[in-house]
């Protein structure tokens, strides 16, 4: 029996959870304030505190054990959700004053979509798995392409689910991103690209998670429900936040995101009655075809 080494990743979750201790205990018993609630401080500062043994904490084993780099990816992919972001957006409302609302924002998007990158990278796909990853992300920039004449009627989202039920998560999550990406070569580009990419990539990511936890069914039911809520509660809510976002960077304020949420309920509906739609027509054939693609190749078990 041995004491496995104590990873290079383990000591910066630590040093992170330190930092945010401390910035907590700053705010808490000195002058130095921060803008959240003093409960939910104290709340902060034990969950850092009681995590920090945790990481830091060695396994004795028997042999070397190594630790899948999905896992690896998920661990630095949720450093990244709440100790980058965070962060982020601290630096941004005390350095910046609050006036770089946009700037700020897609920095916060680049810290949360890189790692799902990585992640993936990390697994080392194969070619055939590369070749149905980019069949998916066709098929959606097609699709969104050929319905572009509809507002909002499009089979991205039910792409995206599909593609997260059938490749998994990371898979999914990139499916959803590099689909917004590649089709606004033809719809243009701008500001509002990170926010798509990482809406659609979440939508993605999620199907594939509540999947392989047994939450998502692969009835067509199970599908069409999850499909209507995510479109309204996940995509169709980060694109109302992004308008507020962008348009409003200089005089953002709660009363305008919660506008921009009201104004674009109706294209949401929109967006949920064709992703349902097209769940509805295309989830069983596919995830059929799906099904003996992995049975032959025995890809993708998790």
């Amino acid at each position: 029996m041995r004491v496995k080494p104590l990873p290079w990743w383990s000591v910066l979750i630590a040093l992170a959870l330190l930092a945010g201790a401390a910035l907590f205990a700053a705010s808490l018993y000195t002058s130095f304030s921060l803008p959240l609630g003093k409960p939910l401080q104290r709340s902060l500062l034990a969950v850092c505190l009681v995590l920090i043994p945790v990481v830091l904490s060695r396994r004795r084993q028997f042999g070397t054990v190594k630790h899948s780099a999905a896992w690896k990816g998920r661990v630095i992919a949720m450093i990244a959700v709440l100790v980058l972001a965070p962060a982020t957006i601290l630096c941004g409302v005390y350095l910046l004053q609050g006036r770089q609302v946009l700037l700020i924002s897609l920095l916060v998007l680049a810290e949360i979509m890189a790692p799902f990158a990585l992640a993936f990278e990390r697994r080392r796909p194969p070619a055939y798995e590369l070749v149905l990853l980019a069949v998916f992300s066709a098929l959606a920039v097609a699709g969104r392409t050929a319905f572009s004449f509809l507002p909002q009627f499009k089979p991205v989202v039910a792409l995206a689910i599909l593609s997260g039920v059938a490749l998994g998560s990371e898979s999914g999550f990139l499916v959803g991103a590099l689909s917004m990406l590649l089709s606004n070569v033809f719809f243009g580009q701008g500001p509002w690209t990170p926010w798509q990419m990482f809406a659609l990539g979440l939508v993605g990511f999620l199907s594939g998670f509540l999947y392989r936890r047994g939450i998502l069914r692969c009835s067509r039911t199970s599908l069409c429900f999850f499909g209507a809520v995510v479109s309204v509660a996940v995509y169709g809510f980060l694109m109302n936040v992004s308008s507020a976002f962008t348009w409003y960077s200089d005089s953002l304020s709660w009363q305008r995101i919660v506008a921009c949420c009201v104004s674009g309920f109706p294209m949401d509906l929109m967006l949920s009655a064709a992703t349902v739609a097209f769940l509805w027509l295309f989830a069983a054939p596919l995830l059929e075809k799906m099904d003996r693609i992995r049975g032959k190749y025995g890809i993708w078990k998790e």
